[in-house]
């Protein structure tokens, strides 16, 4: 599941927030033990699986891969697509889009797609086109679509 920052970029690069996260917990409401910062945090701190988001709006799993891309909603510069990894720390709030000059927090991870407020303004949908019949050509089959709104 995602979480906002709630207008408090802090927050994102808290381990003591659940706020600016991607967190990960069993059917079951437990925590995995496998998570990154399950043995370096305590209670539902242990759920926190990747840091550093703004507003993770959307996330879709790729069927057939297990691929996790993660929609970003930025502030009022950038929007990103970043392909979630246990552990990642994606930046925010230091770095929207893609690092230029910046200081990196430990563990950063750059977002696979950043497109500028000049191009749109909020991304909020997305998919993988993994159709079982392809009514598309060949070369979407595999790809990630995303709208803004």
């Amino acid at each position: 599941m995602s979480t906002g920052e709630n207008t408090v970029g802090s927050k994102a690069q808290s381990f003591t927030s659940l706020l600016g996260k991607v967190l990960r917990i069993n059917p079951d409401g437990t925590i995995p033990t496998d998570n990154p910062y399950y043995n370096s945090t305590s209670g539902n701190f242990r759920a926190i699986y990747a840091l550093g988001f703004r507003n993770p709006f959307r996330m879709k799993i790729q069927p057939g891969t297990g691929k996790i891309l993660v929609n970003d909603v930025g502030a009022g510069t950038w929007e990103e697509i970043n392909v979630l990894t246990a552990g990642k720390n994606y930046g925010w709030p230091g770095i929207e889009g893609k690092r230029t000059n910046q200081s990196t927090p430990a563990n950063y991870q750059d977002p696979a797609y950043a497109y500028g407020r000049s191009n749109g303004c909020s991304i909020t949908g997305g998919t993988f086109y993994n159709p079982a019949t392809a009514s598309f050509p060949s070369q979407y089959v595999g790809k990630y679509f995303f709208a803004d709104y």
